[in-house]
């Protein structure tokens, strides 16, 4: 009876020992195939972050190229306000010289006439002397304070 007892023990551990090596395999392939997917996890994370490390050096170029077109902008933007400002000023100094330009045009032109017309008046002045040497006291007072008052200014 102990030898049938030994045996089937003996049977029963054998049968213990292959259900724990099946057990054993099983457990070690599954822990294969969790490291073969770890491996993988890692290698898709490692891409990941090299995409990402490589997307934010691109933002980053991106982001200094505009801030250098944005300051090239409002460069342009001074220089095109300075533009305008000059272009008004143009404009405004062209207004005023043509508003000084006609009156003194008109003047300038008028200068011929107005000195032959203030010579008929010296002639005319002329023969009235001549012809009447002895005026009224009151021409004769205006006389002489015109004559003190242009040889003053001389």
């Amino acid at each position: 009876m102990e030898l049938i007892d030994y045996e089937s023990r003996i049977k029963e551990l054998e049968k213990t020992v292959r259900i724990l090596t099946k057990k054993l395999e099983r457990s070690e392939a599954d822990r294969k195939q969790l490291e073969e997917a770890g491996e993988l996890r890692e290698s898709f994370l490692t891409s990941v972050i090299r995409e990402l490390e490589d997307s934010q050096s691109t933002l980053q170029k991106r982001s200094s190229e505009l801030e250098n077109t944005l300051k090239n902008l409002q460069a342009l933007q001074a220089k095109l306000v300075e533009s305008e400002k000059m272009s008004a000023l143009g404009v405004m100094v062209a207004g005023i010289a043509h508003e000084i330009n006609n009156p003194v045009s008109f003047i300038y032109g008028n200068l011929v006439h107005a000195n032959n017309y203030f010579q008929d008046l010296l002639e005319l002045l002329q023969l009235y002397q001549l012809y009447y040497p002895q005026p009224i006291l009151e021409i004769q007072k205006k006389s002489k304070q015109l004559n003190s008052n242009l040889s003053l200014k001389i």
